[in-house]
């Protein structure tokens, strides 16, 4: 299904566009709008053998009372044209509009084929919202295996059972997961990180992978997407038969909803859909999903094929459901092989992900903080490093968001000079009691002489004097991509900024952290 795109057009009083057919047999019209378009404006179509506007004769004209509602023309028989010349005319000068020619050079006189695949396959022109895609997409997660499995992204467990491996290759930049034979199991990887929705915003997720490598069958389930034990939606090999899922919890557990290949209602992909195409699950594929969340909205399934998305099918929610579809849209990527202990050795690659807010994020959120307020961080000991403030999710918190926004710091007895760290899951030694901060997801806990015996992962850091208050530049390095992670099993990880006296002792200090937080 080829199309012909001119994706940003400024439409004057009137407009004309000329597109070559020499080489095709059918082709169908699409108006997108990216400004909103007078109700009056008409869509002509006209042929010509030159190409010359002026040679241009009347054709098939159209006229369409809304082209607000991405109008598409009926199928145009083009076998004997030249040159196809559209002519927008519209009552308001400024208005811009992107305009998709989709033709047709395979079939003959198949025109209801035809027209079938310019049904299921313009909406990939548009995000779940229905809104142009005409902006670059803001990235959330960049997720590739070049060098390791990436294991300060991704938690990789052997969650339940025996016989379940996951072996990373740098020649495959993959991460291969399996399960062993007739041996009760089951492996997942999954993001630390869960990714903030932003109501009013499509979601993108991409995921690639081998769902059936080797094996599969009875008693093995294999599936990747964006989900939890609880809520999410995803692609299943469910012994052998494909589907895609909506899981939900808004009953108080785990519903899957589950919908076979064979029920697919845009493109089954078994070649008998729209884009003639025959999915693979033993080769590489590129998952698309991509969803409205406002509790309610619409969530689409597909495939990307030859640099093509292809949808194939769709959850509809609005006007559908008495509830919402999913307890919360805040969630983890996830790849899983399961054996229940009667199947065949079994894997599946996990290659690359990433998740895209399609229109941007905006920094929306309540700034909070933590801080050591009138007491100070009793650094005492040369070298060694001192638990001053932390944060984590509360275990009911695990769909909030939070992003490190700053870190303050002032030593105040003297000539000092201190190094000071952001540290993920550090070993603390001593009294450093968590407590909950009140309206939030998160805990928080002030030291006071608590020691890090190892600083775990270092997001950040940096060096310090006395009487010279650390922020400024400092607020700019703790505000990185990787952001504090919940474990698979739902443990949250821990952030902690320390600092330890260099070449002297008993130093006082005063700390804080700063945290944007969304719900």
């Amino acid at each position: 299904m080829p199309v012909i795109p001119y994706p940003d057009v400024d439409l004057g009083t009137e407009t004309h566009i000329v597109v070559p057919v020499g080489d095709v047999n059918w082709a169908s019209v699409q108006i997108i709008p990216i400004t909103t378009l007078a109700t009056t404006s008409v869509i002509e179509i006209k042929k010509s053998i030159s190409g010359d506007p002026n040679d241009a004769v009347s054709f098939v004209p159209g006229i369409f009372p809304d082209m607000n509602d991405r109008t598409i023309t009926d199928s145009i028989d083009v076998r004997d044209l030249s040159f196809l010349h559209i002519v927008v005319t519209t009552t308001d000068a400024g208005e811009k509009a992107a305009v998709w020619v989709h033709t047709s050079d395979r079939g003959g006189s198949d025109e209801g084929a035809f027209l079938d695949a310019v049904d299921g396959l313009t909406d990939t022109s548009t995000d779940a919202f229905g809104r142009f895609r005409v902006s670059d997409p803001f990235t959330i997660l960049d997720s590739k295996q070049i060098i390791d499995n990436q294991p300060l992204w991704w938690d990789d467990q052997e969650t339940s059972g025996t016989g379940t491996t996951s072996t990373h290759s740098t020649a495959l930049a993959a991460s291969t997961m399996g399960v062993a034979a007739t041996t009760a199991g089951t492996r997942v990887r999954q993001t630390l990180m869960r990714f903030n929705y932003q109501a009013g915003k499509s979601q993108l997720i991409l995921m690639t992978g081998v769902l059936d490598k080797s094996g599969g069958g009875p008693g093995i389930a294999r599936s990747w997407g964006i989900y939890d034990d609880n809520n999410g939606l995803f692609l299943l090999d469910d012994e052998g038969t494909h589907k895609f899922v909506r899981r939900t919890s808004t009953s108080g557990s785990a519903v899957d909803n589950e919908v076979a290949q064979s029920d697919w209602n845009i493109d089954k992909m078994d070649g008998t859909g729209p884009s003639g195409i025959t999915l693979d699950f033993s080769k590489t594929q590129i998952l698309i999903i991509d969803f409205e969340w406002l509790g309610v909205g619409r969530v689409r399934f597909g495939f990307n094929v030859d640099g093509v998305n292809v949808y194939a099918h769709e959850m509809l929610n609005a006007n559908v459901l008495n509830t919402v579809y999913m307890s919360t849209p805040n969630l983890p990527l996830r790849y899983e092989i399961s054996n229940d202990g009667t199947g065949a050795a079994s894997t599946m690659d996990h290659i690359c992900a990433t998740v895209s807010s399609e229109g941007g994020q905006d920094n929306f959120g309540v700034l909070r903080s933590v801080s050591t307020g009138t007491g100070v961080i009793s650094a005492n000991v040369d070298g060694t490093f001192y638990a001053a403030v932390g944060v984590r999710y509360k275990t009911a918190g695990i769909g909030a968001y939070l992003e490190l926004i700053s870190i303050d710091l002032m030593e105040i007895t003297g000539s000092k000079t201190l190094q000071w760290v952001l540290c993920v899951d550090p070993t603390i030694s001593g009294t450093f009691t968590f407590t909950d901060v009140p309206d939030s997801g998160l805990q928080v806990a002030i030291g006071g002489t608590a020691t890090v015996t190892d600083t775990g992962l270092i997001l950040t850091g940096g060096y310090f004097e006395s009487g010279k208050q650390v922020g400024g530049s400092a607020a700019d390095q703790v505000r990185t991509q990787r952001k504090l992670g919940i474990k698979i099993d739902g443990t949250s990880e821990v952030g902690v900024l320390a600092v330890r006296p260099l070449g002297s002792s008993n130093a006082d200090v005063y700390a804080s952290i700063t945290w944007r937080e969304t719900p």
